[in-house]
């Protein structure tokens, strides 16, 4: 599945909880998400990732549904910044999901 969408969620993080020259950042290919940071740091952010993945909801609807056309993955990335949500497009370009 190719991920699109926004990663405010994890700016919000990075800038509630780290300091100067730590950081936060998703590596989208390899769903990856590398913390620089001091260990008590680290795992504070760790925790408060995992509480927010906890109550994440993906609903998925058919692409027919929505366009009689292929989606066009800018679409995608437009829809998931503005309602600050992640959509994803299956390989086949048939469901999208929604959080």
């Amino acid at each position: 599945m190719t991920l699109v969408g926004t990663r405010k969620w994890l700016r919000d993080i990075a800038r509630n909880s780290l300091g100067a020259g730590n950081q936060i950042e998703a590596l989208r290919p390899s769903s990856t998400i590398s913390i620089l940071a001091q260990q008590p740091a680290a795992e504070s952010i760790l925790m408060e990732i995992n509480n927010i993945l906890s109550h994440a909801k993906t609903t998925s609807i058919n692409v027919d549904l929505v366009s009689p056309e292929p989606l066009d993955p800018e679409l995608l990335e437009d829809v998931g910044r503005l309602t600050n949500t992640l959509v994803r497009l299956d390989t086949s370009g048939k469901q999208v999901g929604l959080p």
